[in-house]
């Protein structure tokens, strides 16, 4: 909320045998795709990539921010 100015968010965690997903989703002011991204995100993308895993980030202006972040499930532990 300090960078977003989001009033709300949702944290979705789901697990397959062969993935973990994370999505975030807040409904904040967003920012400009294609600009320099900040070092939280950087820090982000690197960590994921650094365990086998992606991200998606989803974001405009004025209408919230979505990210997605997909990683290897090193234990193939099902659940929701």
């Amino acid at each position: 909320s300090r960078h977003s100015g989001a009033s709300s968010a949702e944290v979705i965690l789901r697990t397959s045998s062969e993935w973990i997903t994370a999505t975030v989703a807040d409904n904040g002011q967003g920012f400009e795709e294609g600009k320099t991204r900040g070092l939280g995100l950087l820090g982000m993308e690197e960590r994921v990539r650094e365990l086998g895993g992606s991200i998606r980030v989803q974001t405009s202006r004025n209408a919230g921010t979505r990210i997605e972040i997909r990683l290897p499930n090193p234990n193939g532990v099902q659940g929701e």
